[in-house]
């Protein structure tokens, strides 16, 4: 029965680098072999033995929910796209690879295929495969192959890691999280990470008499809007207005981000709530640092991203856990 391979290829942030990996390191899960390498100036992991390409692509949300989480754990930064490529199948083998050879001035072995390493493939295992195009080189810092594994191989054996990037708001969140990795300024990573808990929060409706207060305040604005003609700037003014006063019948993003951090804590953390009141805080300090380009003086900018990513880790992987261990 013929089987396939699933090539799934990342690149870490500046100063990170998986150590140890001058050869592959392989393991075992679920009967599939699972083996992460480094070539060049990017990573790849592959698993082999896959039954089909459906396996494939399943199996392809479960290694990035596995980076994701490895990611939590180690402050590993994946960069890696659930993105397939179209693989490019040769007729006749060796003339093609005559035909590389030329183009690209080197000799290669009889091709069956030709895959780029910049994004995930599924091919079937035994073909002969030409490789093309690397990533542009980068500057890593050293993380263990056997730890990273273990965390990708903790997540494969969740019952759904699969359901990660189906929940379109925690995948831009972690999405997100792997982007502060690379942002060099203390003001960058401190608004990434507060971007993390807003794309996460979901604002809900206030209390029913402050919806009826909203809606009845809105039904007045409509009525004086009415007196101008929909292409006049009082009309325009009193849309924007209108736009504004409607909002106000959900929660702020503070209560918003208040309630994100203290419901997906409450249950693992102590002191959740203690923790809600920091996220609220540092939230209000984002807000004067694009206002005014500055933080208040005595703020320890520095400090404050340290805190923050703890709080974002806590949120991020209990959020990682609800979704891959379904009620």
């Amino acid at each position: 029965m013929e089987s396939y391979t699933l090539y799934f290829p990342f690149r870490l942030a500046p100063n990170h680098e998986i150590k140890e990996l001058d050869k592959p390191y392989a393991t075992e899960i679920s009967g599939f072999s699972l083996k992460i390498s480094k070539e060049s100036d990017f990573y790849s992991l592959t698993v082999s033995e896959l039954t089909n390409e459906e396996d494939g692509k399943l199996f392809l949300r479960k290694l990035w929910s596995g980076l994701m989480w490895a990611m939590l754990n180690q402050e590993l930064s994946p960069d890696a796209s659930l993105s397939f490529q179209e693989i490019q199948h040769y007729k006749a083998p060796i003339q093609a690879a005559k035909n590389i050879s030329k183009s690209e001035g080197k000799q290669l072995e009889d091709a069956d295929i030709s895959i780029c390493k910049n994004h995930p493939a599924i091919y079937p295992s035994g073909v002969v495969v030409h490789w093309n195009t690397l990533f542009a080189p980068s500057i890593t810092l050293p993380k263990p192959p056997d730890k990273t594994i273990d965390y990708i191989v903790e997540a494969l054996t969740m019952p759904s890691p699969e359901h990660v990037p189906e929940d379109l708001k925690l995948k831009l969140a972690l999405e997100l999280y792997s982007s502060f990795f690379r942002e060099s300024t203390a003001n960058a990573r401190f608004l990434t990470l507060n971007m993390v808990l807003e794309a996460l929060a979901t604002a809900k409706e206030r209390h029913q008499c402050i919806v009826d207060a909203v809606d009845s305040c809105i039904e007045e604005l409509k009525g004086l809007q009415s007196s101008f003609n929909e292409n006049s700037n009082q009309w325009k003014a009193y849309q924007t207005l209108i736009s504004e006063v409607g909002q106000k019948r959900q929660e702020s993003h503070r209560s918003s981000i208040r309630n994100l951090v203290e419901s997906s804590l409450h249950s693992s953390e102590s002191n959740a709530e203690e923790l809600s009141r920091q996220a609220v805080n540092y939230y209000s300090i984002r807000g004067d640092l694009l206002h005014d380009g500055q933080v208040e003086t005595g703020i320890d900018l520095g400090s404050a991203v340290t805190e923050l990513q703890d709080i974002v880790v806590r949120v991020l992987k209990a959020r990682f856990l609800q979704v891959s261990y379904p009620a």
